[in-house]
């Protein structure tokens, strides 16, 4: 979709999704957030089984493990490894309800459409519909609006999800490591690139056959359907 399309698409989205929209993206940060608190997780869970001793010279931690009454390196294990897998857990929980909300609006959004659209046609004029074919009319309600809401939308927040994430996690490996966390992210940004160049065409291509295609699909199933009594009265039809 060219970027035009995509502002008329907005513009023609109701004012209730498109705050829900905005509760979405903030969702997202919290996600993010859960994803950060994962990876930083990782690392005194990874410690505590490869050198357990190391965490106890820590000074900031020494008062969190007097209260915890941990005075053996040994006894780090246990409660780190319940640390790492609630945040996982945690993570995984809200990375789920966000799919769940991005999957409920978009659907929610393609049925507004669908009234919009529907409503928008029966107000048309006689010459309209004596121009239009009825069966690509009921391909655009039917077909296209849901198309937008799983081909559109739907790709647009977990676009929007990736980013909010990826610029999380990015921005946590490189205090972590700044060069080999660079270093990745040209490597796999510029392969990712090159992919988008070499299939954009045959994308766009592609796209325009199929909504051809299915337009003539349903225009003819509505005429093969609607003219089978005919068929059948005058004896045509093949046994």
């Amino acid at each position: 979709m060219k970027n035009s399309n995509y502002i008329k698409l907005w513009k023609s989205i109701d004012f209730t999704h498109r705050k829900k929209f905005i509760y979405m993206f903030f969702f997202t940060l919290v996600v993010s957030f859960t994803d950060i608190l994962t990876i930083a997780a990782i690392f005194p869970f990874l410690a505590a089984l490869v050198s357990p001793e190391s965490l106890l010279q820590i000074n900031f931690i020494k008062p969190l493990l007097y209260f915890l009454n941990i005075n053996q390196s040994s006894d780090l294990i246990l409660p780190l490894t319940i640390l790492f897998c609630s945040v996982a857990v945690i993570a995984a929980f809200f990375r789920l309800l966000l799919i769940y909300i991005q999957i409920s609006i978009s659907q929610q959004v393609g049925v507004s459409l669908k009234q919009s659209i529907y409503k928008k046609i029966l107000y048309q004029p006689y010459k309209f519909h004596f121009e239009k074919n009825s069966g690509d009319l009921i391909a655009i309600i039917s077909q296209k609006t849901h198309e937008i809401s799983s081909k559109v939308i739907l790709p647009f927040f977990n676009i929007i999800s990736a980013i909010l994430v990826g610029i999380a996690i990015l921005s946590t490996l490189i205090l972590l490591n700044p060069f080999l966390t660079l270093l990745t992210f040209l490597f796999l940004g510029s392969l990712y690139f090159i992919i988008i160049l070499v299939t954009r065409k045959s994308l766009i291509t592609n796209s325009k056959i199929f909504s051809k295609a299915e337009n003539q699909i349903i225009r003819a199933l509505q005429e093969g359907i609607g003219g089978i009594r005919d068929v059948i009265i005058n004896g045509v039809q093949e046994f």
